[in-house]
């Protein structure tokens, strides 16, 4: 819906039949945007979409983006952490923001996004079982069930002691109480919030001389269980991924499976 509206704002009231592909290349390619390869694709199928339905409803003849081939996206470089500098950075978040302790810990060893793992809950985590789930209100993707591994188990053990609540804004509602404007400003002041602990944990461990790359974080996940357990699809479901996609972004990243044995071997000091 926002891209529908920011293209009819672009089109400046053009009726949808009389768009044409000059009109969406140029909306795509502005340099006002700029944006990457990667965007422009993504804004290209979600108007092939647009057009598509408007063609179903009789309110369009053509589709004028399926004209318009893909961009060319440049090859991904998968970064991650070495299990030593994750040591680090556990301990350290440990000690200085427990609660953020938690969210690295579902995000390091369950394969959960920052965003996601910042909404939790302990009522969705069983230490008991070794099992968490994520509910489809705070996936960015799909509902899941994730075995917790043994490592993971030990920090969330110790850390429950102090964090009553994951949730870096709490919910005043359950979940299926809250209607989509509700869970939307949720969602919305939640990411704020992580974006700003985020900073300070980031600001700390340069500070302490501890190495951090923000985009690695669950990326270590991901290079490490494929690595260790060579099961594309197993480690597309703890992430929330399709494997096409574990299979293009993490597959023969990490080829030491002494090493990935060592990432969940990562344990409270």
């Amino acid at each position: 819906q926002t891209t529908a509206r920011d293209f009819a704002g672009y089109v400046n009231g053009k009726t949808i039949d009389s768009v044409s592909k000059k009109n969406v290349l140029a909306y795509l390619d502005s340099e006002k945007t700029n944006w990457a390869p990667k965007t422009k694709n993504y804004r290209r199928s979600l108007l092939c979409n647009l057009f598509q339905i408007a063609k179903l409803q009789e309110l369009a003849i053509h589709n004028p983006v399926s004209e318009i081939p893909k961009w060319d996206e440049p090859s991904r470089t998968i970064g991650y952490f070495d299990p030593k500098s994750i040591q680090a950075i556990m301990n350290l978040v440990a000690r200085i923001d427990p609660q953020m302790a938690v969210i690295y810990t579902l995000v390091f060893f369950c394969g959960l996004r920052l965003a996601e793992a910042a909404r939790m809950s302990w009522d969705w985590i069983s230490l008991k079982h070794g099992t968490l789930k994520v509910p489809k209100e705070i996936a960015k993707t799909c509902k899941r069930v994730i075995d917790i591994p043994d490592n993971a188990l030990e920090w969330l053990t110790i850390l429950k002691k102090e964090v009553r609540v994951i949730e870096l804004v709490e919910r005043k509602k359950e979940l299926a109480d809250m209607n989509q404007p509700d869970l939307k400003l949720w969602k919305d002041s939640g990411e704020t919030q992580l974006g700003n602990r985020q900073k300070t944990t980031i600001r700390k461990c340069r500070e302490y001389g501890v190495k951090y790359s923000k985009n690695a974080v669950r990326l270590s996940y991901g290079t490490f269980h494929l690595a260790l357990y060579g099961d594309i699809g197993k480690t597309a479901t703890n992430m929330g991924n399709s494997p096409n996609q574990i299979h293009n972004h993490y597959n023969g990243e990490c080829m030491d499976k002494k090493a990935a044995a060592r990432f969940f071997s990562i344990r409270p000091e």
